[in-house]
Parts: structure tokens; sequence; C-alpha cells
């Protein structure tokens, strides 16, 4: 009887044991899952921060260069005019952009 009480005893103490192992191995993997969660959380939050600053950097841009065609267009110096669309033109883009819609309109 002693000797059944005894095994049954070595038996419950080793399931416990293997039980918490267990549960050790699941909460470590847990963390280990939430730490990658957070670092790709920071890595794709970081891109999206660069995204936006430079889409910022971009709208300023653009807006300056609004801001001089706009007065561009009320010169009425041809002179300073054409000086100012060569000017213009060199800005990066700004020849693409031009070339881009004269192909588009020279298809007749």
């Amino acid at each position: 009887m002693e000797s059944l009480t005894y095994s049954a005893q070595v038996a419950v103490e080793d399931s416990d044991k293997v039980f918490d192992e267990m549960i050790h191995s699941v909460e470590k993997w847990h963390s280990d899952v939430k730490r990658l969660i957070r670092s790709q959380e920071n890595a794709a939050v970081g891109q999206a921060e660069e995204q936006v600053d430079q889409l910022q950097k971009e709208i300023a841009e653009l807006r300056r260069r609004d801001a001089e065609l706009e007065q561009l267009s009320k010169t009425e110096d041809s002179i300073i005019f054409l000086q100012s669309c060569q000017s213009i033109l060199a800005l990066p883009g700004m020849r693409r952009l031009i070339q881009h819609q004269c192909q588009s309109t020279s298809v007749f």
C-alpha cells in the first residue's frame, strides 16, 4: 500500500515538474514573440516616420515652387521671365514632368 502511495506521489511530482517546465517554456516563447512584435512595430513606425518627413519636405518644396511660378506668371519683364524659367527647369524633376507632358500631348 505504501509502495502505491509513494509511486503515485512520485508520479504527481514528476507531472508537476514537467508542467512547470512547459509553463516556463511557453512563457519564455510568449515573451520572445512579444519582443519580436515590438521590434517589428518600431521598425515599421520608424520607416513610416521617415516617409512622412520626406513627403513633408517634398510638399514644402512644391509649395515653394508653386509660389515662384505664381510670382513668375505675374511678371511682365520677358528677360526675367526667361531667366526664371531656365532656373525652374533646372530643378530636379521639372524636366521629366515637362517632357512627359510634351510626349502626352504630341500624340496627335
